[in-house]
C-alpha cells in the first residue's frame, strides 16, 4: 500500500508546484492525445500553463485554464506547443479573456 502523504511530501520537495502542474496534466491528458508529445514539450506546455495562472492570480483552478487553452488550440497539443514558442503574450490574453468570459 502506497503512502500518499509521504508520496506528496516527496514531490513538493522536488518542486513545490508538483501538484497544480499534475492537476494541468491530467486535464490535458483527459482532453488531448497527449501521448504524440515529448516529455520536453509536454514539460514546457505545463509550465506556460502554471506561469500563466501564476503571474495573473486568477481564482480559476488549474484544470479550467488547461481547458480553455486545449479549446483555443481545438484540442490539437501540437498546435498548442506552436501558439506558445509563436506569440506568448497573445496566447496568454486568448487563454484570459475566455477564462473571464466563462
Amino acid at each position: 500500500m502506497r503512502n500518499y502523504g509521504i508520496l506528496v511530501k516527496q514531490l513538493k520537495e522536488k518542486d513545490k508546484y508538483i501538484i497544480p502542474k499534475l492537476a494541468i496534466y491530467h486535464e490535458l491528458s483527459s482532453l488531448t492525445y497527449i501521448e504524440e508529445l515529448s516529455a520536453e514539450d509536454i514539460t514546457e506546455i505545463i509550465e506556460y500553463l502554471h506561469n500563466v495562472y501564476l503571474g495573473n492570480e486568477l481564482n480559476y483552478q488549474y484544470p479550467k485554464i488547461a481547458k480553455v487553452a486545449s479549446e483555443l488550440c481545438h484540442f490539437d497539443l501540437q498546435e498548442l506547443l506552436l501558439c506558445i514558442r509563436k506569440d506568448d503574450s497573445r496566447l496568454e490574453q486568448q487563454i484570459l479573456d475566455k477564462l473571464f468570459f466563462i
